[in-house]
């Protein structure tokens, strides 16, 4: 029976060491055995599988020790009610990591703390008062290495599977100051564990994530949202700068070699690590409570952005027809091209469309192409030539080719069904010929030897492609292929 009271923030491990430290049992097995049974159980796990043995064995409740002494609260927020209750059922069984892993939110074990962390000021307080120093919960949380409370470096003790130790008794008191960037993580991580918020839905979350951005610039402000991903980055990594080298937060910061991280947040199907979001809310928010604010305000907020952006209305001869009107009489009165661009606040580009639309005829100078050439380069934009090639054999710029393929609107879709029809015919030939030259190569050797056609014909022509390929072969042979070859 345990008689031993447990203090306030103190983990279930520490707790469970104490008792073990003044059982008077001679072996600490022994004292293990009677507390929590002969399972073998990771004792220094950030979700420990022993906490209802240990509740069975005392007064304290099994929900009071979960959410107060362990960090299972710290994962609550970002999850969802079905997912935290099937981790609280796994907890009462003793399967925590397996639990925690299968959910995705230890991604990596990297993630994990590899010390247990104490913070030199709280210890030396709790001696004084209480005769013993011990393991409190937010200063074992991933990222954490300064104390929320008094801005130190927390120290580090390398901790293993079944280490029974306690923190120095008397810590020496020469402190190191965090740097900002670490308490402000610790504080916020402390906030996260201590939040009773609702679950937040990931949609919304994301949402809330983006509509930030946007007020900083690091969105576009259009109902779409959409993120400046290197922006989003860089703005992440000047916030962590200091913390870039701890462990777990390397580990999320390298993702993809660099390239997943933040991007992952955006993909609300899947559960994320409690530390990625507060790496993300440190970067946007001053604190968990203001992100909670914009969470349950989002739609006022949505709408207050689209309201105050400026909306630049295009100015095209295709869309403003008193532009047309204006600059036709301007060149009737002889104005030059110039004069009207600069007037009408336009390019001398759209001028010379208009004139070119409308008939108008205007003064060229000798190095424009003539009437005789425009009329060949017609006919070869009418084929679907290809405009680099039209401007070597016409002896002009690409420039010049695509400039006045601009004035017949009506050849671009036209050229676009030539260039589709030119693509199919030189892909299915390649096929063929792939067929014809290797009889007896399969599906999947075929696309891995002819990569570029086998993917333009999957993409564009899908049909023909199956009723030319090689039949499939059933998984029963493949399989059977494979015990043989590895026979």
């Amino acid at each position: 029976m345990i008689t031993l009271p447990i203090y306030s923030r103190e983990t279930v491990y520490s707790w469970l060491v104490r008792q073990v430290l003044l059982s008077g049992l001679p072996y600490p097995r022994a004292a293990l055995k009677s507390l929590i049974g002969d399972q073998h159980f990771q004792l220094t796990s950030l979700l420990p599988g022993y906490s209802k043995s240990l509740a069975e064995n005392s007064l304290c409740d099994v929900d009071e020790l979960l959410n107060e002494h362990t960090t299972m609260n710290y994962f609550r927020l970002f999850s969802s009610p079905s997912k935290y209750e099937s981790l609280r059922v796994e907890l009462e069984a003793g399967c925590s990591i397996t639990m925690v892993n299968q959910h995705g939110w230890l991604a990596t074990l990297s993630q994990q703390p590899r010390e247990l962390r104490y913070c030199p000021v709280c210890a030396t307080d709790e001696y004084l008062r209480l005769g013993v120093a011990y393991w409190h919960v937010e200063h074992q949380l991933p990222g954490c290495i300064a104390c929320a409370k008094h801005g130190v470096y927390l120290i580090g003790i390398k901790r293993w599977r079944n280490m029974l130790e306690l923190p120095l008794q008397h810590p020496d008191q020469h402190l190191v100051i965090a740097p900002s960037a670490a308490t402000k993580l610790a504080q916020l991580s402390v906030e996260l564990l201590c939040c009773t918020d609702a679950f937040l839905a990931q949609r919304q979350l994301a949402q809330a994530y983006r509509i930030r951005l946007a007020e900083l610039g690091l969105a576009t402000t259009t109902q779409k949202l959409y993120i400046d991903q290197y922006g989003f980055r860089e703005k992440i990594e000047e916030t962590w700068r200091a913390l870039r080298y701890e462990p777990s937060v390397a580990a999320v910061l390298s993702l993809g070699h660099g390239q997943m991280f933040p991007k992952c947040m955006s993909f609300y199907h899947q559960s994320q690590h409690p530390l990625r979001h507060l790496l993300v809310i440190g970067a946007l928010f001053s604190s968990v409570t203001e992100m909670l604010e914009y969470y349950h305000s989002l739609n006022a907020r949505h709408q207050t952005l689209l309201s105050q952006r400026h909306v630049r209305q295009p100015r095209t001869p295709y869309e403003d027809e008193s532009l047309v009107r204006r600059v036709l009489s301007q060149l009737s009165d002889g104005l030059s091209m110039n004069a009207i661009s600069r007037q009408q606040r336009c390019s001398a580009k759209i001028i010379k469309r208009i004139a070119l639309q409308h008939g108008v005829t205007i003064s060229r100078n000798p190095k424009f192409l003539h009437h005789a050439a425009r009329r060949k380069i017609w006919r070869l934009l009418l084929i679907g030539q290809p405009c680099s090639e039209i401007a070597k054999i016409m002896d002009c710029s690409k420039a010049a080719i695509e400039l006045e393929l601009s004035y017949y609107p009506e050849l671009k879709p036209l050229r676009k069904k030539i260039q589709y029809f030119k693509l199919q015919q030189k892909h299915r030939t390649a096929l063929l010929k792939a067929t014809d030259a290797f009889p007896n190569y399969s599906r999947t050797q075929l696309q891995k030897r002819y990569k570029a056609t086998y993917s333009w014909l999957y993409k564009n022509d899908t049909d023909w492609l199956n009723s030319h390929l090689p039949p499939t072969i059933p998984i029963s042979e493949r399989q059977l292929g494979k015990a043989k070859n590895a026979g």
